[in-house]
Parts: structure tokens; C-alpha cells; sequence
């Protein structure tokens, strides 16, 4: 049997070309933007030697582990409010921030400029759809009241940050 290869020695050359063209754009949009509407206002707590929590809802409702730490003469507090703006193509999401934590957070300690303080965690961030240009969206969370509490008046300062997503 016999096998015979065959070779050509030199260069191949490419046989035509192709080519096409392709655009580039940009799409410039409104920055977001966020003012507060209102304060968190959690209202007026007994102190009591068992501790409880107290949860605030968007409409402003509190909501005690511990019907003992309720005052009557003050059923409701204010859950924190936002108004945003932004592209109505687009959607945000938010991030607290607060007591030196960094972005992110999801809690705070409330203090009375002594040596008290409570813990607040705030429930989960959001994912906002701006679909008409402009939302506006609540924080809450449930505050937990320790153990024959010291009287005072507690209080933290946050920030929400709210990134395009």
C-alpha cells in the first residue's frame, strides 16, 4: 500500500472580506433624588421589669410584645417616610446607614446621651419602582425595650440612601 501526501509550500490568501457597522449611544437620565417627608416617631413606652418589643407598621400602628409598655393616651406613632424621584424607566433601591456602621445597616441604637440605649431594627430595604417619576416609600422596624428601661428620651439620627438599581 502506498500513501502519498501532497503539499503546496507558500501563503494562503484570504478569499474576500466582510464587514459591518455598529452605532454606539448613551442615554443620559435624571439623577434620583430623595427628600424625607417625615421623622420615625415611636411615641411614648412604659417601662416595665419584663422588656418587650414594640414594631411599628407603615400606617403607623405599634405593635407590643408586652401589652404593659402600650399607653393608651399614645396608640400610634409616625413610620419614617421618603419621597423620591427619579427616571421613570427606572427602579431604586435603599440602603440605611447610621451610628458609624456604614451602608447597609439594618439596625440602630437609640441612645438617651447617657449610658441607655435601645436597639431598633429596621425591617429589610426595598426595591422601588419609579414607573411615574416620583414614589414615596416608608421605613419600619421593631425597637427592643429592654428590662425596667431607664426613663429618658432616646434618640438616633439615620440616613437612606437610594441608588438606582
Amino acid at each position: 500500500m502506498l500513501v502519498v501526501t501532497a503539499m503546496r509550500s507558500g501563503s494562503v490568501n484570504a478569499q474576500g472580506s466582510a464587514n459591518t457597522a455598529a452605532n454606539i449611544s448613551a442615554t443620559v437620565i435624571v439623577p434620583i433624588a430623595i427628600s424625607k417627608t417625615s421623622d420615625m416617631e415611636l411615641g411614648k413606652i412604659v417601662s416595665d421589669p419584663n422588656g418587650a418589643t414594640m414594631s411599628i407598621s407603615s400606617s403607623g400602628v405599634r405593635t407590643f410584645s408586652n401589652s404593659t409598655n402600650s399607653t393608651a393616651s399614645n396608640p400610634n406613632g409616625t413610620a419614617a417616610t421618603f419621597h423620591v424621584t427619579g427616571d421613570n424607566s427606572c427602579s431604586f433601591s435603599t440602603v440605611h446607614t447610621g451610628n458609624g456602621e456604614g451602608a447597609g445597616v439594618n439596625g440602630l441604637f437609640l441612645t438617651d446621651g447617657a449610658s441607655h440605649s435601645m436597639w431598633f431594627s429596621i425591617d429589610g430595604t426595598t426595591s422601588q419602582s419609579l414607573a411615574s417619576g416620583t414614589t414615596d416609600y416608608k421605613v419600619t422596624g421593631t425597637l427592643m425595650i429592654s428590662a425596667n428601661q431607664a426613663a429618658g428620651i432616646y434618640f438616633v439620627s439615620f440616613t437612606e440612601l437610594c441608588p438606582y438599581d
